[in-house]
């Protein structure tokens, strides 16, 4: 199990941007909160050997995306 929880950690910057797209929207990872401007989707850096923020980086996406975005 902890193999596969290392490959989807290691996927997740993939498939958080590849999510983006299907929304049109940028995802960058950088310092600071998640959060958006209405073009990009900005997300705090995920640690390398934990699952649950690969959780919480798809709802951070979800939320920023389907939720602030089409709020604006």
């Amino acid at each position: 199990m902890l193999l596969h929880r290392q490959t989807l950690v290691a996927a997740l910057p993939a498939i958080v941007c590849a999510l983006g797209q299907t929304i049109g929207k940028r995802v960058i990872f950088h310092r600071g909160d998640s959060c958006t401007d209405g073009q990009t989707i900005r997300l705090s850096p995920l640690p390398a050997d934990d699952a649950e923020a690969a959780i919480l980086a798809l709802a951070d996406v979800g939320h920023e995306g389907a939720g602030h975005l089409a709020q604006t």
